[in-house]
């Protein structure tokens, strides 16, 4: 009887480890999303894992990148935390950042081995959620990086899209001067320059047609970026398509 509940006992132990390492894992994510470095730093001394991760695989160093702790992404940093690690959908501290965060993290995590163009589930990097945040800084430092300014993501967008979508005129400068393809189609077809005039943005069509974007470019549905603005009453973008067309900017 004495052997068995010996065993009983011995048997309870692991459990009651795993289950202090869960509380201090939990409490480890929680402390890097509020941004209580000094509670994160606790933790971590005393036992909790820097790479530990929730169901949908956030790990401290993607929750402090999404919500701009530079002060607790440093420290997981220095604590050699997995810069790259992808949350179940494939999001990176770095993308995190693009989306929400702010240079100085986006900064620590480059200059600690960050891809810059990895892709998540959608295919969205990094640089397209900075370009459609309409972020000029993290553009420019992703850029400077490297980033591949004409990949694609699961619908065929580019970074160029992504800004025109959101009539990004600086933005698009950048990615232009970078080598962004003007011309470049979406799987269905879109151009930058469809996109923005369909949006309205008159200042968006300004850098692309300078690069000489083609205005006679049809989409799958035959739509060239004139009839996209027609068809949302942009008359002031129907003609500036046409006056653009007419000096010869753009090609015929």
């Amino acid at each position: 009887m004495q052997v068995l509940c010996r065993i009983a006992v011995l048997a309870t132990v692991p459990l009651s480890v795993f289950s202090y390492a869960d509380d201090l894992n939990d409490d480890l994510l929680a402390a890097a999303q509020a941004g209580d470095l000094a509670k994160v730093q606790s933790l971590v001394g005393r036992g909790a894992v820097v790479d530990a991760h929730n169901d949908d695989y956030l790990t401290p160093l993607i929750l402090a990148s999404r919500h701009d702790h530079a002060d607790v992404v440093a420290f997981l940093l220095a604590r050699s935390a997995d810069v790259n690690f992808k949350s179940r959908g494939g999001v990176t501290a770095l993308m995190s950042a693009a989306r929400s965060g702010g240079l100085p993290v986006m900064e620590a995590l480059l200059s600690h081995g960050a891809d810059v163009d990895v892709r998540n589930a959608n295919g969205s990097t990094a640089l397209m959620r900075a370009v459609e945040r309409g972020s000029a800084d993290l553009t420019n430092a992703l850029l400077q990086h490297g980033a591949d300014v004409n990949l694609k993501d699961n619908l065929g967008r580019t970074a160029l899209m992504r800004a025109a979508t959101s009539g990004h005129a600086q933005i698009e400068e950048m990615l232009l001067s970078r080598g962004a393809n003007v011309d470049e189609k979406s799987n269905a077809g879109w151009t930058a320059l469809m996109l923005a005039a369909t949006g309205g943005y008159s200042d968006a069509l300004k850098p692309l047609l300078a690069k000489g974007a083609n205005v006679n470019i049809a989409n799958n549905m035959g739509w060239t970026a004139e009839k996209s603005a027609a068809m949302k009453g942009y008359d002031n973008i129907v003609r500036q398509l046409r006056q653009a067309a007419a000096a010869g900017v753009a090609h015929k």
